[in-house]
């Protein structure tokens, strides 16, 4: 099981979903309390072994789920917390085990689009728009090749550095 973070009701606070592999299944939670999921949506193959659960704000309605498969280089998702089929699927960057996948606000739109870490080059590279295509920004940053490199992103706006 995966549990990842993201505002999934549009109301400025990030709360806990759960992504069961065996199943395939998202059980959202609108506020960080006890308590069954608000929320229960099987999205993406069972078992889901294979593919990396995310959740991204691509409408600017609150974060949606969606899930990425390595061996295809692909980002599937909803744009809304209902079960269905994909509602954009996007082909983006190389396919393989050496990629973290994730969606980011690289340009301060507001929207997530498609981005990933490559560890074998130490580079990031993000999509501008939530299509494929070549890469509209590539940061290389930290070394090549280390297989202790966990990449996060965290928005940085409205942070001040100490005095």
């Amino acid at each position: 099981n995966v549990m990842l973070m993201g505002d999934t009701n549009d109301d400025g606070t990030d709360t806990v979903t759960l992504y069961e592999r065996a199943t395939g299944t998202f059980y959202i939670k609108n506020t960080n309390s006890a308590g069954n999921a608000d929320t229960t949506v099987q999205f993406g193959p069972v078992p889901g072994g294979e593919v990396i659960p995310y959740l991204a704000d691509v409408t600017g309605n609150g974060a949606t789920i969606g899930y990425y498969t390595p061996s295809e280089g692909r980002y599937r998702g909803r744009n809304t917390n209902t079960p269905g089929s994909a509602q954009y699927n996007v082909r983006y960057g190389p396919k393989g085990a050496n990629i973290t996948p994730f969606m980011a606000d690289v340009d301060g739109d507001g929207l997530d689009e498609p981005a990933f870490h490559d560890r074998t080059v130490g580079r990031f590279c993000a999509r501008n728009t939530l299509s494929g295509g070549g890469s509209d920004l590539i940061v290389r940053y930290g070394p090549a090749n280390d297989p202790d490199i966990i990449p996060f992103l965290a928005s940085a706006e409205g942070c001040t550095p100490d005095p």
